[in-house]
């Protein structure tokens, strides 16, 4: 209580009465030691428990006051004590302060006593508030002084900086009035920056000198006049009012320079963007051209065939509608052009050389596109031309060619005839192919007409691979050398004809010996072939056999079977060399060939059993002998000799036997047992020659003449000399029985002579029955043969036509192909029908040999008829498939003609939509810069215009997407390998309808701008209303992100009207009002 007692009087004298700024004693004292100690450095007074513990503040306190008792600078922080001990000592020895506070208390104490403190302080403050009192009144005196200096000073001021303001803004002006500039965004932002400059550095100290100086003349005034002075009257000229209206020039001045950079910096940001859409527009028109102007001077179409043509065509007319959607852009490019003209672009030269070659190079590929257009136009006509004479070759040339295969092989066909009737049922026949040459040769010529006109218009309009027909491998020169063929055989068919007709007519006027000749001659074709001399042909061999034999005899020189027997000593000749007997070859004479002739063939016929098969008048009357009727004849005179040279030997030793002893009993006894042997012969001989048991065959046939060969070359010659042997001995008998005047002998019954002639005679009536059946039999089996190989060669050449043809028919190749190649296939098809039923008459041929080799009992008819049968359903089957296969063309032509149009026709939509797509995202996406409410009014009205077309383009998205969607439909239904690439175009559905998907994005996203645009527009206009707005600044984008930054300090100095920054990617006015979608282009 005590202690509390003293606080209370302590408080009550000693500190209540500190008064500082209306505070508490005690939040005044504090205030008081922290001003008085604020300079000093380590001393930092915020209460009385801490801030005075080591020292420092009362030593400051000190210092403050009585700067001479003690030097701050030497004190320590970290030495409190004798800071604490220093301050204590001096104020009690030089301030009589007492020594009230221990100092190792306040260093030990975690919490020293605040009101211990707070009453040592006061009395720091009360030992100074004398000198504080003494100061304020040196302070009075001096501020007196000072008043009076600072009237002097502030008149000396104010006139000079009034001077220098005013001659700061006679320099300005000038510089704020000038309006020259490069007419370039570089150029005016330069200046901007100069503006900004001035606006930043230069123009605020003069505002604040302006303000410096109305406050110094307020300030001078009032002084003045309180100090009852007269008022400051300024220099002439230097006056408030007179630097009002100097400043009042200087910001009309920035009113008008900012308004113009303002015009200008709009101008040229319009400029800008005018000229980056003109180059980005034109980048992508000089983008797309790229190549265009090579692709349309190309010749590419000048190898090309007919399909290839075609498809370049349609491919052509798509690329026409692209370039009719592309008119737009060029247009757009035009526009942009003269409106950075109207605009005094700066690099409008460039602009313009630009824009023109691009008018300039669209103009060329308008004049292009239609020049390659007629050029293919003029190329395809000239194709189809030589495509439509080369299908009409193939199906024409086709069924000619088979005729002329046929006609050859009829024309060297060998043909077998009996009877005259036959020979002139050929020769009518072959009238009547005559008289249709007439109308081949006309077929002819027109086939050779197509191919010279094909050759003709190819040289003439230089078309390389014209010439080629895809829809044959026959040639113009193949059916000339059959045409050629063909009639070089026709007079040779006529020739033999004849000859032949006039060998029947022969027979038929009744030369019975040329008969049996001819036949016999036919009989012995197989007779020659066994001749053989000295590994020689037959023929060689029989005329070498005649060399070696007539060679002793004069007059004889046999060279050849033409000429070397026409005067009749050669076969004189072979006789007189076998038998020299039957003539005396001393008499004859080379000048009477008929006498030698008929000498010969007497003989020959009589003694020798060789038919007379040549007429001695034809040999000595035709300049040229037939050569194998002589070679026949002499062939009988080989083997007649061949059997009478052993008889002769025999008989030349019998009669040395019988010109030892003739008796006449041996005589008889020979006749008898040679007469029965040669009954018993004849008996054993006449089954054989009736029988006519054969296998139908050539070789069985041939079997039996060789027997029958053998029979008349060994078997019978014998008998003929047995048969003459009895005959002249028994007249041999009767002669020396009657020189010996002995009865005429009398054979045993049955074996006289008449007998013996008469068995002989059936003989030979049995021979000559036997050879005309062989004869009859060869007829008909060599006709068989040959009508055999005749079947056989059709058969194999139309089996070869066949071959491959119903693998071919069966092939799903079309399932493959393009339209253009699908087209030439069925057009192949159409030329392979052609060439079908022109091997008709083929099959029927085929056909009809095998029913004849059928009714001649052929031995192998199984055979025939299965290989018949085989061709015929062959046949059938070729014509099913043909059909299937042409109706299967049909309906796949159709499908790809369907997905073709519709390719063409998503071609000829989308390149249009997609142009139109492409220009309204940029538009969309487009920089727009708007100055009132009516501009962003017209930018909504336009916009508006835009949306209103959505609806149509949505329908044509429609119409071009069904297009797609019907290509897959029928691609994936009818599983046609790539069915769904385009050929006209590379765009994709995916593409238009990603791009489209963009529009839809972008149309509500500039509906919210433009919206938020016109509010801003109303508030501006609003805001500008309500206040003295004389200069609405609107800048662009590209203003905005040099000069915000820039200008922020400035913006905030300026009190007159508030800065509207406009930012927006939209469509310019003047695009939008024009941008309609291209439907149906």
């Amino acid at each position: 209580m005590t202690l509390g007692m003293i606080w209370t009087i302590i408080l009550r004298f000693a500190i209540q009465d500190i008064s500082v700024e209306e505070m508490t004693a005690k939040e005044g004292l504090l205030l008081w030691c922290q001003r008085k100690t604020a300079p000093y450095k380590n001393v930092n007074v915020q209460n009385f428990h801490t801030s005075f513990k080591d020292g420092l503040a009362f030593c400051a306190l000190i210092h403050r006051h009585r700067p001479d008792l003690l030097d701050y600078s030497q004190l320590s922080k970290d030495d409190p004590l004798h800071n604490l001990n220093l301050a204590f000592d001096i104020a009690e020895k030089h301030l009589d302060i007492p020594r009230m506070l221990d100092p190792d208390d306040l260093v030990n104490t975690p919490k020293a006593d605040e009101r211990a403190i707070m009453t040592y302080v006061s009395c720091y403050y009360h030992a100074f508030q004398g000198a504080q009192q003494a100061e304020m009144a040196a302070n009075r005196i001096c501020k007196v002084l000072k008043v009076n200096q600072e009237n002097e000073r502030l008149m000396e001021e104010y006139e000079r900086l009034t001077s220098d303001l005013l001659e700061w803004i006679r320099r300005t002006l000038p510089w704020l009035q000038a309006r020259q500039q490069d007419n370039t965004l570089a150029d005016l932002q330069k200046k901007l920056e100069e503006y900004r400059l001035y606006r930043r550095n230069h123009k605020p100290p003069r505002v604040e000198q302006k303000a410096r100086l109305e406050t110094n003349f307020n300030t001078l005034q009032t002084k003045l006049r309180l100090s009852n002075r007269p008022a400051y009257l300024p220099s002439e000229g230097k006056s408030v009012t007179d630097i009002a209206n100097a400043w009042k020039n200087l910001e009309g001045c920035e009113k008008s320079f900012e308004e113009w950079l303002l015009s200008e910096m709009m101008r040229l940001e319009r400029l800008e963007h005018l000229a980056k859409k003109f180059k980005h527009k034109a980048e992508i028109h000089e983008s797309w051209t790229a190549g265009k102007e090579e692709m349309l001077q190309s010749q590419d179409f000048r190898h090309c065939k007919l399909n290839e043509l075609k498809a370049l065509k349609k491919k052509h007319e798509a690329f026409e509608s692209d370039l009719a959607a592309h008119q737009d852009r060029v247009e757009q490019i035009a526009a942009i052009a003269q409106e950075l003209n109207a605009l005094d672009y700066y690099d409008s030269a460039t602009i313009n050389s630009r824009c023109q070659a691009i008018c300039d190079q669209w103009d060329r590929l308008g004049t292009l596109t239609t020049s390659r257009r007629n050029a293919l136009e003029e190329t395809e006509k000239l194709l189809e031309k030589i495509d439509q004479l080369h299908l009409e070759f193939a199906k024409r040339a086709a069924p000619f060619n088979n005729w002329l295969d046929g006609a050859c092989e009829d024309l060297v066909d060998m043909f077998i005839v009996h009877t005259i009737e036959e020979i002139q049922g050929l020769i009518d026949a072959h009238n009547q192919f005559k008289a249709t040459l007439g109308e081949a040769d006309k077929e002819y010529q027109a086939i050779m007409s197509l191919v010279t006109e094909v050759q003709h218009i190819a040289q003439q309009y230089q078309i390389p691979g014209g010439l080629d027909n895809p829809y044959t491998t026959l040639t113009s020169q193949v059916i000339s050398s059959k045409w050629g063929e063909v009639k070089k055989l026709v007079p040779a068919r006529d020739n033999t004809l004849q000859a032949e007709l006039q060998k029947q007519q022969k027979i038929v006027d009744g030369n019975l010996k040329m008969t049996l000749g001819m036949i016999w001659t036919i009989i012995l074709r197989f007779a020659i072939q066994d001749i053989s001399v000295e590994e020689m042909t037959a023929k060689e061999g029989l005329l070498l056999w005649c060399q070696r034999k007539t060679a002793p005899y004069k007059n004889v020189n046999v060279q050849n079977f033409h000429t070397s027997f026409k005067d009749g000593l050669a076969f004189c000749a072979l006789i007189h060399r076998h038998r020299p007997d039957l003539l005396d070859y001393s008499q004859l004479s080379k000048d009477d060939p008929l006498h030698n002739l008929n000498l010969a063939f007497d003989i020959a016929e009589k003694h020798l059993d060789i038919p007379r098969m040549l007429d001695p008048d034809d040999l000595v009357n035709t300049p040229k002998a037939d050569e194998r009727a002589i070679m026949t004849y002499v062939s009988c005179y080989y083997h007649a000799f061949q059997g009478a040279q052993q008889a002769e030997m025999a008989a030349n030793r019998i009669c040395k036997v019988l010109k030892v002893n003739q008796e006449n009993e041996r005589l008889m006894e020979e006749y008898e047992r040679l007469t029965s042997d040669l009954l018993e012969w004849i008996r054993r001989t006449l089954p054989w020659l009736q029988a006519r048991q054969q296998d139908n065959t050539l070789a069985d046939l041939q079997k039996k003449l060789e027997e029958y060969r053998l029979y008349r070359r060994n078997h019978k010659p014998p008998r003929v000399e047995q048969k003459a042997r009895l005959e002249t001995n028994f007249n041999t008998l009767q002669t020396k029985l009657r020189l010996s005047n002995r009865p005429a002998y009398l054979p045993s019954e049955g074996k006289s002579v008449t007998d013996i002639a008469n068995a002989w005679k059936n003989l030979e009536g049995c021979e000559k029955s036997f050879e005309e059946w062989l004869l009859s039999e060869m007829m008909r089996l060599e006709r068989l043969e040959h009508l055999a190989k005749k079947f056989k060669h059709k058969a194999e050449i139309h089996e070869s036509w066949t071959a491959g043809k119903e693998e071919m028919l069966q092939s799903q190749d079309f399932r493959h192909c393009k339209l253009n190649e699908l087209k030439a296939l069925k057009k192949k098809h159409e030329a392979f029908e052609s060439d079908l039923a022109a091997h008709q008459d083929r099959v029927e041929q085929i056909a009809a040999i095998a029913q004849e080799l059928n009714a001649l009992d052929y031995y192998d008819s199984a055979t025939i008829n299965s290989r018949c049968q085989a061709i015929c359903d062959q046949w059938d089957r070729l014509g099913t498939l043909t059909t299937s296969r042409r109706n299967a063309l049909e309906e796949t032509e159709k499908l790809l003609e369907k997905i073709d149009q519709l390719h063409l026709e998503f071609a000829k939509r989308a390149a249009p939509f997609n142009n139109w797509l492409d220009g309204a995202c940029e538009d969309l996406v487009d920089m727009f810069i708007v100055h009132t409410i009516e501009e962003i009014q017209g930018l909504i009205d336009a916009h508006n215009q835009f949306k209103a077309t959505l609806g149509e383009a949505d329908k044509e998205y429609q119409a071009i997407m069904s297009l797609v969607t019907e290509v897959q439909h029928i691609a994936q239904q009818y599983q046609i390998p790539g069915g769904l690439d385009n050929p006209y175009t590379t765009l994709t559905s995916q593409v238009i309808s990603s791009k489209w998907g963009e529009v839809k994005k972008l149309v509500p996203a500039r509906d919210n701008t433009l919206q938020a645009e016109l509010q801003k527009q109303q508030s501006h206009t609003g805001s500008c209303e309500g206040s003295s707005c004389s200069l609405p600044l609107i800048f662009p984008i590209t203003f905005l992100s040099i000069a915000l930054s820039k200008f922020a300090s400035v913006v905030h100095s300026i009190t007159r009207s508030p800065i509207s920054y406009t930012i927006n990617l939209f469509l310019p006015l003047r695009l939008l009002a024009s941008r309609s979608p291209p439907f149906h282009a």
